[in-house]
């Protein structure tokens, strides 16, 4: 699931206003042993989404805490390794 669509007014008054840095945000699901059970990661998300700060949001629905399927793997660091090589000099 990309780009989550609730909750974020619960966010808004912990998100300072001057937050610029670009954000990836990439979870396995609760429900096999994610981390985030309230849901606080998408409503981070949609606050930084609605600064217009540069931010992206993946569940992986079939994994966990750790992710164990080589497919995602090699699929987080597809993600991630762009976004650092962009945003980290």
């Amino acid at each position: 699931m990309d780009s989550p669509r609730h909750g974020t007014h619960r966010m808004r008054g912990h998100l300072n206003d001057r937050a610029t840095t670009p954000t990836l945000f990439v979870m396995g699901s609760p429900e096999h042993g994610g981390a985030d059970r309230h849901h606080s990661v998408e409503w981070l998300y949609e606050a930084l989404e609605e600064q217009s700060v540069e931010s992206r949001f993946v569940l992986y629905p079939d994994e966990g805490h750790v992710f164990e399927r080589e497919a995602n793997q090699r699929n987080v660091l597809s993600r991630v390794i762009p976004r650092a090589d962009a945003h980290l000099q």
